[in-house]
């Protein structure tokens, strides 16, 4: 699972500005992949110790990585892109 997650946010994190460098983008795929893995592990002890839940487990985790790949991917496309030819209502 971690791993589709993690091939979402490398497509909106892989396109960078002409006028940036070639790493722009780096730190920050860098710093989310750091954060997703902390954030499991400490899942995994909170689970081992009782203060979470085992019904909500981990998949908190995965559930706020894929909002945050789907924002950054919304971000990327043009959010009025992804909603103007789906959502067409006829009253």
């Amino acid at each position: 699972l971690s791993a589709l997650i993690l091939t979402l946010l490398a497509a909106p994190l892989s396109k960078i500005r002409p006028k940036h460098g070639r790493y722009a983008k780096l730190i920050p795929a860098i710093l989310l992949y750091i954060t997703y893995v902390n954030f499991l592990f400490l899942a995994k002890a909170w689970l081992k110790s009782g203060v979470l839940s085992p019904v909500l487990g981990m998949w908190w985790v995965h559930g706020l990585m894929l909002m945050i790949a789907v924002f950054l991917i919304g971000q990327q496309i043009g959010w009025k892109n992804v909603f103007h030819n789906n959502c067409k209502v006829k009253l």
